[in-house]
């Protein structure tokens, strides 16, 4: 949106926007979980495998940045989609 697009006018070699989907926590929290993120913990890895394009592990999304930003890869905007499918782990 917004920001975006202000972050387009500045004067950077390079940006990179990323558009993550759901991002689940890789590192499990010991604190008392609401039910809904209950729920999600259980049914990720099938909405991983039928929903590839919504959902990405936070500790993926991570890796993907770092890799990505330190590429020579051009300025861009990424999708859930595009971050999972670019290269380097």
């Amino acid at each position: 949106g917004k920001c975006e697009d202000y972050l387009k006018t500045l004067k950077f070699k390079r940006y990179f926007i990323f558009r993550p989907g759901y991002i689940y926590p890789s590192n499990k929290q010991k604190k008392r979980k609401v039910w809904f993120y209950l729920i999600l913990e259980f049914i990720f890895p099938v909405m991983d495998l039928i929903l590839p394009w919504y959902c990405i592990k936070s500790e993926d999304l991570a890796r993907k940045m770092l890799n990505i930003s330190i590429s020579n890869s051009v300025s861009k905007t990424l999708e859930n989609i595009e971050i999972r499918n670019s290269s380097g782990f």
